[in-house]
């Protein structure tokens, strides 16, 4: 069946993503802790930019709340799941010596146009 395939497919495409987004992080996670204060120093900005925007903040948690044994290998959860406790471990050590500043997405709001009908 096609469509089993390219779900199949997916689910690889999936799992490499997240064990490079995992290798990502643990070399931030050395970054920030090296010596040498200019890796430091591009090691926050990286990771201002992935506590700050609202896709990275979610992505971790969208891919646990996604995983399907049919599609995705146990190998994949276990990476999922390092992955996440590594970005939270990440994010609490830069909590406590930054302040963290969000992007939260604006919620449309529906104008509701009110008529008289009395008159």
């Amino acid at each position: 069946n096609a469509e089993s395939a390219h779900k199949m497919s997916f689910g690889k495409t999936t799992s490499l993503c997240c064990e490079a987004y995992r290798e990502m992080l643990e070399n931030l996670s050395l970054m920030q802790v090296s010596k040498d204060s200019k890796i430091k120093n591009i090691s926050g900005v990286i990771q201002n930019i992935i506590f700050y925007q609202q896709e990275y903040r979610e992505l971790p948690t969208m891919l646990l709340k996604q995983f399907n044994k049919t599609f995705f290998t146990k190998s994949y959860l276990i990476d999922l799941i390092e992955c996440t406790h590594l970005y939270i471990r990440m994010l609490d050590a830069y909590t406590k010596s930054n302040t963290l500043i969000v992007q939260q997405t604006k919620k449309l709001q529906k104008k509701v146009l009110c008529v008289d009908t009395t008159a």
